[in-house]
């Protein structure tokens, strides 16, 4: 592969990282989260999934729901960490 193209790819890549790290600041930076729950049977099945996350409630209504992957396949576990505590966790399906 040429070089030209390997930096092309980069730059994509760069632009994207960018795009995407500003999305996720404007849902997330200043918010509280004010309730987690875990999904309920019905909301799983509505959803068409085979396990329940846990279900993350902010201040401003939004819901941060974890999934398997991009396409939303099924619920998915959170890996929590907190390197002053020197703790950390996985927040599993169920």
């Amino acid at each position: 592969m040429k070089l030209s193209k390997i930096k092309s790819i980069i730059d994509v890549e760069k632009v994207a990282v960018k795009a995407w790290t500003k999305t996720a600041e404007d849902w997330l930076i200043g918010k509280k989260i004010v309730a987690c729950r875990y999904m309920s049977c019905e909301e799983m099945e509505e959803s068409m999934w085979y396990n329940r996350p846990i279900c993350l409630l902010l201040d401003d209504g939004t819901w941060i729901i974890p999934q398997r992957d991009d396409e939303g396949n099924d619920g998915g576990s959170l890996y929590v960490t907190n390197s002053v505590k020197k703790k950390d966790e996985i927040l599993p399906v169920i």
